[in-house]
Order: structure tokens, then C-alpha cells, then sequence
């Protein structure tokens, strides 16, 4: 039980990140694209700054909640086995 809820919690999370991270990926090609074939030459600025923003956020997200996990994850499964 402990083993499902955990894969399915990190299969969940991960997986809500990644779309996110697609879109956001999609929207910016396609921003970068108009933008090195349109008038607008300072895209540096505008595109890739908060894309590392970002990014950096997302990390700092995921390793928080792998640090959670490991340090929380034993006293949580010592409670799922003291149910059994």
C-alpha cells in the first residue's frame, strides 16, 4: 500500500510537471520563432530570463519534495506497517 501510494504520488507529480514544462516549452519556441523572424530583437531579455526563473523554481520544487520524501518516507511507511 505504502509502495503504491508513493509511486503513484511521485508517477503524479512528475507527470504534472513534465506537462507543465511541455507547454511552457511550446509557448516559448513559438514565441522565439515570431521573434527572430519578426522586428523584435532584445528576445534575450524577454524569453530565456524567465525561462530560467522558472526552471530554477521548478528544481528548487522538486528538490524539496525529494528531500521530504526522504527524511518523511520512513516515518510514513513505519505508520502504514504499524496499520498492517
Amino acid at each position: 500500500l505504502y509502495s503504491f501510494i508513493c509511486v503513484a504520488l511521485n508517477k503524479l507529480f512528475f507527470m504534472i510537471i513534465l506537462m507543465y514544462l511541455f507547454i511552457t516549452c511550446y509557448i516559448y519556441v513559438k514565441k522565439s520563432l515570431r521573434n527572430i523572424f519578426g522586428l523584435n530583437n532584445d528576445y534575450v531579455k524577454s524569453m530565456i530570463v524567465p525561462l530560467i526563473k522558472k526552471y530554477a523554481v521548478i528544481t528548487l520544487i522538486v528538490f524539496i519534495y525529494d528531500i521530504i520524501i526522504y527524511f518523511l518516507g520512513n516515518m510514513f511507511l513505519n505508520y502504514l506497517t504499524f496499520m498492517l
